[in-house]
């Protein structure tokens, strides 16, 4: 299987990254292939709202020339997207929220017909909070399930983790719950092949 992780985090080894590298090793060690965008390294501008993208593709096709394609191309392709954020004021992080902004770019509705790029594509959401999750890092969620939803893609899951400060402090605990949503995601998957 291919998993494609985007890790929207600003911090390179903040508590998101972390995270997120334990799921990581566990889809690599389970065999599956991994490949990891960290939003930082990579200029994605926001949308333009001109809709160049709207026609006949079987690639990503934003008129903007810059790394949005790269990424948006590569989650096509995967069996598993992983999208991982800390929450910034409710939400993904600005770097982060860009990229969806342009996923529009992964459907084509056109006179006569319709594309989903990410159709029956599993994708999971890894979140990291300073704060709690009720009225926090839980209203990441209606916002996730509809973009999954848009593209007519599957919810393979979701982990938030609460009360995160610096990447030393995450426990032993928390690696365990990584591994495990690792495991959750690839099982909610059973179509997909290996």
């Amino acid at each position: 299987m291919r998993v494609v992780t985007v890790l929207g985090s600003p911090r390179r080894r903040g508590n998101t990254a972390t995270v997120l590298a334990w799921s990581e090793q566990a889809w690599r060690e389970a065999g599956h292939e991994v490949e990891r965008y960290d939003i930082v390294d990579y200029i994605v501008r926001g949308c333009t709202g001109c809709y160049a993208c709207q026609r006949p593709s079987a690639v990503p096709s934003c008129a903007q020339d810059d790394d949005a394609n790269l990424i948006l191309g590569a989650m096509a392709q995967a069996d598993l997207i992983v999208l991982a954020s800390p929450v910034y004021c409710w939400g993904v992080s600005a770097q982060l929220k860009a990229l969806l902004d342009r996923s529009i770019a992964l459907t084509h509705n056109y006179e006569g017909g319709s594309e989903y790029l990410l159709t029956d594509r599993r994708v999971a959401l890894l979140a990291t909070a300073g704060g709690g999750i009720e009225g926090n890092a839980e209203l990441m969620l209606p916002p996730f399930e509809r973009w999954v939803g848009y593209h007519q893609a599957i919810n393979a899951g979701h982990l938030l983790v609460p009360a995160c400060t610096e990447p030393e402090a995450l426990s032993d605990d928390l690696a365990g719950a990584a591994h495990a949503f690792a495991t959750a995601v690839l099982s909610a998957a059973p179509a997909l092949g290996a």
